[in-house]
C-alpha cells in the first residue's frame, strides 16, 4: 500500500497515544474532518497541514515526505528518498514526544 498524507497523519496520532477528540481540541480542526483527512476522503489544507505539523512537533516537509510514493519516483530519487525515510521514521519512534530537529 503507497503512503498517504492521512495515514501518516493517524499513524503519528496513535503513536503518541491521541485521540481523535484530543487532536481536535488542540489543533482546532474538528474531529469528523481529522477523520475525513485519515481516511483520505479529504485533502488537509496547507494550513491544516501546518496546525498537524505543530501538534506534533514536526515540519511540514516531513509530514509531505512520509505521505510520499516514492514508487513513482525515478531509481536514483526512490534510492535516496527511502533512504531519509528510514531515518524520519527511526527518529519518529525513538521519542514519542519531540523527536530530534531535522
Amino acid at each position: 500500500m503507497n503512503p498517504t498524507v492521512g495515514g501518516v497523519v493517524r499513524a503519528i496520532r496513535t503513536h503518541r497515544g491521541l485521540t481523535l477528540d484530543e487532536l481536535s481540541a488542540e489543533t482546532g480542526i474538528s474531529i469528523s474532518h481529522l477523520s475525513l483527512i485519515e481516511r483520505n476522503r479529504r485533502e488537509p489544507s496547507l494550513s491544516n497541514l501546518g496546525t498537524l505539523a505543530e501538534a506534533f512537533s514536526l515540519p511540514v516537509g516531513i509530514l509531505l515526505l512520509l505521505g510520499t510514493d516514492t514508487s513513482t519516483l525515478d531509481e536514483p530519487d526512490a534510492e535516496i528518498s527511502e533512504q531519509i525515510l528510514d531515518v524520519i521514521r527511526k527518529l519518529l519512534q525513538s521519542d514519542e514526544r519531540y523527536p530530534a530537529s531535522i
